[in-house]
């Protein structure tokens, strides 16, 4: 798992059209999740939305030396995303009749669905970012329910302990992620999101 990067965004990209592979690394390991997932939600399939952000990230890193700063790059890298992804439904909906695929087309890749789904994923940058920096203890309880997405009672059970030590648990968690969430604006997203995420 990532640690708290030595870095602010701006180093980070400037390291980068370097040629630092180490902060390459660090970037990598910042978006692939949340690539992933804006695929996911743009195609529904995850082996492919896997595809397009490893894509993305060599396609980012091959033309390094051509970007600006740090918002260009990750915009470069949802946008790869997000060409791959229609792309693919294009392919796919040749199965469909004209009418299915513009429709799905329409109903699919409106503006506001792509922003929203942009600031999911980048929302779930920020949370990865956070959950980063807690202790390690807190950082597995934390990826374990919200990333593997165990229930309550399977964590206890794989942990050897109780239901309710896992909530006392994760109580914690969270209160320690609150304190580095200190932006009032992003606590509210991230709070959001864990309980849209949580609630599936």
């Amino acid at each position: 798992m990532t640690k708290q990067l030595p870095y602010t965004d701006t180093e980070l990209a400037e390291l980068i059209r370097n040629g630092d592979a180490e902060a390459f690394r660090l970037l990598f390991e910042r978006f692939i999740r949340a690539l992933v997932y804006f695929g996911v939600k743009l195609t529904g399939d995850q082996e492919e939305s896997e595809d397009a952000a490893s894509e993305a990230l060599q396609k980012l890193w091959q033309k390094k030396e051509d970007m600006k700063g740090y918002p260009e790059m990750r915009a470069y890298l949802f946008s790869i995303v997000h060409n791959r992804s229609v792309n693919f439904l294009k392919r796919r909906s040749m199965i469909k009749t004209a009418h299915q695929a513009i429709q799905a087309e329409e109903e699919s890749h409106s503006d506001s669905s792509i922003t929203t789904r942009i600031i999911q994923a980048e929302t779930m940058v920020a949370i990865y970012g956070a959950i980063d920096k807690l202790p390690q203890h807190h950082r597995d309880l934390l990826y374990k329910i919200y990333i593997e997405e165990l229930s309550t009672s399977d964590l206890a059970k794989n942990l050897g302990t109780t239901p309710a030590h896992i909530r006392t648990a994760k109580a914690r968690a969270l209160a320690s992620l609150r304190e580095i969430l200190s932006d009032e604006t992003l606590l509210k997203s991230c709070i959001i999101f864990f309980f849209l995420f949580s609630a599936k």
